[in-house]
This record gives structure tokens, C-alpha cells and sequence, in this order.
């Protein structure tokens, strides 16, 4: 099951993907990992009132219209405090929306993916230790995830450096050459005047 640090993995990827500011600065990646966790808001309310992390876990948070609404707000939060990063609307419901989809098909316990159609509450009891411990302490079992997430960012930003350089260098390159053919062009008529003055408009006029 993905831990909040798997979560953030996957939105900052998938962000990264999309726009490659992920890590622009540090209220960015901050803000990213905030939204790619975002569903899970559901834990701390179980824990607030009533001392069990389960009590809401996988309800409506976990949904698809969830990601659409809170994308919505997300993308529009700055208005409300300047500090906030501006994000698209596309990439908040894209990386709330991560969070749910990898619950869905990296575990084997159900989400309320279409609710309000359907809901589907977590079972058990998960108390305070037990998930500041998930947090702070077990992040290493993400770390398969982690290191995929990477990879990903890593190859992403390696294509678009050979790209950007294989187009400068078409750029580059095409100034070159026409400097030679306009060079090489300058010669031949250069030659052909020397060869026949009076043949050349520019060579009887020369001669004139």
C-alpha cells in the first residue's frame, strides 16, 4: 500500500511529467505532495474525533468526483492567499486523483471510487501511533515506488535535454550553412566574371 511518501512520489512524477516544475521551489514540491495526499485528509478526521484513523478512511474523499472538486479549489487557492503556488486545475485533479488510482489498484482493500454511488469504509482501527509510525518510521517500504518515480523524472528530464540540444544544434548548424553556399556562390560568380568580363552583366558593366 503506498505511504504518503509513495503518494508524493507519484504526484511529483506525474507533475513533472506534465509541466517539469515539480521541484521549482520548495512551496511547489510542498504544495504537489500536499495534493497527492490530499484524499487521506479522511485519516485525520477519523483520528480527530474519534481516536481512530479508519472511522472515514476510503469514503468520499476517495472518489472521482472528490478529485474534481477539490482540483477545482486547488487550482484557485492562491486567490484566497498569494503565498499558495499556482497550479492548473488539470494538474490538482490529476494528482488528487493519483492518490485514489493507486489505492485502487496497489491494494487489495476497495475505495468509494464512484461515490456517491457506492461507498466503501476501511475496516479496523488505526490509532495515532500506528499511523505517525506509517509516516515518520515504514516510509521505507515505498521505497520501490520512490526510486520507479525517479527513474521516471530523471529519463523525462534527460530526453528533453538531448531534444533542446539536438535543436540548438539544427540551429545552430543551418546559419553555417547557408553562410557556405552564399560563400561558395560568390565564388563562382567572382570566377565566372574573371573568366568572361564581357559575358557577365556585372563584368561589362565593369568594363563600361
Amino acid at each position: 500500500m503506498p505511504l504518503p511518501l509513495g503518494h508524493a512520489a507519484i504526484g511529483l512524477a506525474i507533475n513533472d511529467l506534465l509541466t517539469g516544475n515539480s521541484f521549482a521551489s520548495w512551496r511547489t514540491a510542498l504544495y504537489l505532495t500536499i495534493l497527492a495526499n490530499l484524499p487521506d485528509v479522511d485519516v485525520l478526521a477519523g483520528l480527530l474525533l474519534h481516536g481512530n484513523g479508519s472511522t472515514f478512511h476510503r469514503g468520499p474523499t476517495h472518489s472521482f468526483l472528490f478529485a474534481f472538486l477539490a482540483g477545482i479549489a486547488a487550482a484557485n487557492a492562491w486567490r484566497i492567499w498569494s503565498q499558495i503556488p499556482k497550479v492548473g486545475v488539470s494538474t490538482c485533479f490529476l494528482l488528487i486523483l493519483s492518490h485514489v488510482l493507486s489505492d485502487l489498484l496497489l491494494t487489495g482493500s476497495q475505495v468509494s471510487f464512484s461515490w456517491p454511488l457506492e461507498t466503501n469504509w476501511s475496516q479496523g482501527s488505526t490509532g495515532w501511533l500506528v499511523t505517525l509510525t506509517s509516516v515518520f518510521v515504514e516510509f521505507y517500504r515505498d521505497a520501490d515506488l520512490i526510486l520507479t518515480c525517479l527513474a521516471i523524472i530523471v529519463a523525462k528530464r534527460l530526453i528533453m535535454e538531448i531534444r533542446q540540444q539536438r535543436i540548438f544544434g539544427i540551429l545552430a548548424y543551418r546559419p553555417y550553412t547557408a553562410n557556405i553556399t552564399s560563400q561558395r556562390v560568390a565564388k563562382e560568380s567572382h570566377a565566372k566574371i574573371l573568366s568572361n568580363p564581357a559575358g557577365h552583366p556585372l563584368g561589362r558593366s565593369f568594363l563600361k
